[in-house]
């Protein structure tokens, strides 16, 4: 890697010896390389997503969502223009959609997630994995509905129609945290 007076070249190598690296579950070498791609190339964006890649596995989601934060923030090289590379558009896209919903930030999630979708539409998991967010993010929805409605007349003290709407709440709810503020 030292031979080459090329930061091009070295900055490819850097991302391939932290993608070694994370293959062996080595992430301080991993995160190590990457940071080490970055200081030689800030203004291209694959080891931002390498590195918030790495923190994702470490499930350290909070440190995943700022680094592909950064990463979409530098303008992808020109260098195949033209070329969609899945590795810089929707593949850090879905991986910043799963951590958002790991942090439980889902609408942020369905909107990363139709993003990633822009590139590929067609892509089964992708789909797959949007319509499980938006079937969640509907779930919630209608529980803080309940929780909303359950509030007021428990301010009213109308124990009657709160039982009522402690009765009627929906099968997909009965085992949720929001179910059990009802009762």
């Amino acid at each position: 890697m030292e031979v080459s007076g090329w930061d091009e070249q070295k900055y490819d190598a850097l991302t391939w010896i932290g993608k070694c690296y994370l293959k062996l579950e080595d992430y301080i070498q991993a995160k190590n390389a990457y940071f080490r791609a970055i200081d030689l190339r800030a203004d291209w964006p694959m080891a931002y997503h390498l590195l918030a890649e790495t923190y994702m596995l470490e499930e350290d989601y909070k440190n995943a969502v700022q680094w592909f934060e950064n990463g979409f923030k530098i303008p992808k090289p020109d260098i195949a223009s033209g070329v969609s590379n899945p590795n810089l558009t929707y593949i850090p896209l879905q991986q910043l959609s799963m951590c958002l919903f790991q942090l439980g930030r889902i609408k942020e999630a369905i909107a990363a997630m139709k993003q990633a979708l822009e590139f590929d539409p067609q892509n089964k998991g992708l789909l797959e994995l949007l319509a499980g967010y938006q079937a969640l993010q509907d779930k919630i929805d209608v529980a803080k509905a309940y929780i909303k409605i359950a509030k007021y007349l428990d301010k009213y003290e109308e124990t009657e129609k709160l039982k009522l709407l402690s009765d009627s709440t929906p099968l997909n709810l009965v085992d949720s945290k929001a179910s059990m503020e009802l009762k």
